[in-house]
């Protein structure tokens, strides 16, 4: 192999390894079953780690989704670390409601879109604002009259220049 051929691919290889360094995929955990139709159940999850990791995100949210039920993932700051992200302490809700997604804000200043990749799969991609990054501490799951516990929540966070695919 020439000198030139073995650099060449030498330098994808490490490209790839450096894109595959700078991503991270997880899933956030969910909430147990309801016990009782028509009830909420919910999960707080620490997210302190999100801001080194990037800022452009892709949530996905995987369920048995039905004109009667719902869930939501609110993002922001736990304030007065109780461990709760309460109403008052929320960016961002991100979710499914009735079959239909929907994104709330509390400052205008998250840029996201929603796409329904298949009757049980929704994403929502979004870029964290710099002004809201450094004090993303907790998201909390919710669902509603979401008897199974088939929710699956992904999560995936890019660097600036690496492209986040919505489906």
């Amino acid at each position: 192999m020439k000198t030139g051929t073995m650099k060449a691919a030498l330098l994808a290889a490490l490209s790839g390894l450096t894109f595959a360094a700078s991503a991270a995929d997880f899933d956030l955990a969910t909430p147990s079953a309801s016990e009782y139709p028509d009830t909420e159940s919910s999960v707080n999850v620490a997210v302190t780690n999100w801001p080194a990791l990037g800022r452009r995100v892709k949530l996905t949210l995987s369920a048995d989704f039905t004109p009667s039920n719902g869930v939501q993932v609110a993002l922001g700051q736990d304030s007065n670390a109780d461990g709760d992200l309460e109403p008052g302490e929320t960016r961002v809700v991100f979710g499914v409601d009735c079959g239909e997604p929907f994104t709330r804000e509390e400052f205008g200043q998250w840029r996201s879109v929603a796409n329904q990749c298949s009757p049980s799969t929704f994403t929502f991609a979004f870029r964290q604002p710099s002004a809201v990054t450094n004090r993303l501490t907790h998201a909390k799951v919710t669902t509603h009259n979401l008897a199974d516990t088939n929710l699956v929540v992904a999560v995936e966070i890019r660097k600036p220049g690496q492209v986040l695919f919505l489906c």
